[in-house]
Formats: C-alpha cells, sequence, structure tokens
C-alpha cells in the first residue's frame, strides 16, 4: 500500500496568503482610526474630572470668571497622559473653558503621532443666565481642528 504524503500543497498556502492579505488590507486601517480615536478620546476622560469639579464650584455659587486651575478643586498641576501634553482651566467672560493640548511626543507615550500632534479639545462651559436652559451648566465640546475624521467630541 502506498502512503500519501502529509501537507499542503503550494496552492493551498498560495490561498491562504491571499486570505491574509485581504484580511490584512482593511484590518490595519481600521486599527490605526481606533488607535488615534482612543489617543484623542483621552483628553475627554482627563477633562471629566476637570468638568466635574467646575461644576461643584458653580453649584456652590462660585462664578465662572473665578475658576482656573488651582482653585475650588480644580487640579492644580497641568495633567498629562500618554498624547495629553497638558489641561489647563481658565474662566473668562461668562464662561469657563478646559482646553486639553495634545502632543505625543511631549506626553507619556514619547514619540510623535501625527493624526494627535498638535490638536486641541476644548470644553466651554457657559452659565444658565447667559442661555437661560435653567440651573445647570451648558458643555460645548470644540475640537481642532474641526475637519478631521477623528473628532472626539460627542454628537461630532
Amino acid at each position: 500500500m502506498k502512503q500519501r504524503n502529509k501537507g499542503f500543497t503550494l496552492i493551498e498556502l498560495m490561498i491562504v496568503i491571499a486570505i491574509i492579505g485581504i484580511l490584512m488590507a482593511y484590518a490595519i486601517p481600521a486599527y490605526k482610526t481606533y488607535t488615534t480615536r482612543t489617543l484623542l478620546n483621552e483628553g475627554n476622560n482627563m477633562s471629566s474630572s476637570y468638568k466635574l469639579a467646575i461644576s461643584l464650584a458653580y453649584a456652590k455659587g462660585v462664578p465662572l470668571t473665578s475658576i482656573n486651575n488651582g482653585v475650588f478643586g480644580v487640579a492644580n498641576a497641568s495633567a498629562r497622559g500618554e498624547c495629553v501634553k497638558d489641561v489647563t482651566v481658565t474662566g473668562v467672560a461668562a464662561e469657563v473653558a478646559i482646553v486639553v493640548t495634545y502632543d505625543c511626543a511631549a506626553g507619556t507615550k514619547g514619540q510623535a503621532y501625527p493624526d494627535v500632534d498638535s490638536a486641541t479639545l476644548t470644553w466651554k462651559a457657559t452659565s444658565p443666565a447667559a442661555t437661560n436652559t435653567g440651573t445647570l451648566l451648558v458643555w460645548e465640546c470644540v475640537f481642532n481642528p474641526s475637519a478631521v475624521a477623528y473628532n472626539p467630541c460627542p454628537n461630532a
């Protein structure tokens, strides 16, 4: 009786490699999009504690123009993350702004990431007296550059 050789033929290996190539053609761009969105959403995550501190200060009667880094429960030291260079809070006119500046080389990532670097995310809180919407602050998200497909603002 003849024993049949076990293994794959060349055509079977070529088909498997072609299938893997097709899958990778879709997977690599999707992974890049996922990575970029994750790095940009870090700014939203870091600014949430600032938004809470600002809301609590406002609820206690502190005017928005008085709220800055280091006062009324807002963090004093500028926060840094993987691609977040710093987070600053400034109160101007009838609003307060949380500005998140991205720079992956200056963050803990330690290397440049062109789709994220030099972007800014700004959360603006407007007092209800200026908007006539009640007793809660109205938060508006602005991302610069606005034309980027990876805009981390909710409902963008």
